[in-house]
C-alpha cells in the first residue's frame, strides 16, 4: 500500500479511513516528534472538519510519559481528546520534543463554542507505528 505523499516532497501529513464506529488516522512524518505533531493536527481537523489556523490565548505546555512510543502516541491523542471535551480546546499549532517514552509539547490552541465531541478515545486496536527510510508512519484507530 502506498502512503499518501510517498515519492513526493511532502514531509508530513495525515489521512482518514472511516468505519462505522471508528476512524483510522493515518500519519506520516520525517521524525517521531513530527508524527506526534501531525497526530494533534489531524485530531483537531477531524473534530472541527477543518484545520484550525488561528490560535487564541496563552500557549500551554503538556508533558506525558509512557512505556513506549506506541503508548505515548495513544496517550497524546487521548490527552487532546480530553482537552477537547473538558475544556473545548483544540491544538492549532504545536512544537514537540519527544523520546521513546516522554513528550513535552508547547501547544497553541483554539477555544470552541461548545465541547469537541466526536472522538471517544484513541485505541490500541489496529495500532501500527513503524520507522521507515523516509521517517515514521502510523495508523491509530479513533473510537467515534
Amino acid at each position: 500500500m502506498a502512503w499518501p505523499g510517498a515519492g513526493t516532497t511532502e514531509s508530513a501529513g495525515h489521512d482518514f479511513l472511516d468505519h462505522t464506529s471508528e476512524v483510522t488516522l493515518k500519519l506520516w512524518a520525517g521524525s517521531f516528534p513530527g508524527l506526534l505533531s501531525e497526530a494533534a493536527v489531524g485530531l483537531s481537523e477531524w473534530l472541527t472538519r477543518s484545520t484550525p489556523r488561528v490560535t487564541h490565548g496563552e500557549p500551554r505546555e503538556i508533558s506525558l510519559t509512557a512505556k513506549d512510543r506506541e503508548s505515548l502516541l495513544v496517550a497524546w491523542l487521548n490527552e487532546l481528546v480530553f482537552f477537547g471535551e473538558a475544556e473545548s480546546w483544540l491544538v492549532a499549532k504545536v512544537d514537540i520534543e519527544a523520546t521513546e517514552t516522554r513528550l513535552v509539547a508547547r501547544a497553541e490552541g483554539i477555544r470552541l463554542d461548545r465541547p469537541a465531541v466526536g472522538v471517544k478515545a484513541a485505541t490500541f486496536h489496529g495500532l501500527s507505528l513503524r520507522r521507515t527510510d523516509r521517517g515514521w508512519e502510523a495508523e491509530v484507530t479513533l473510537d467515534v
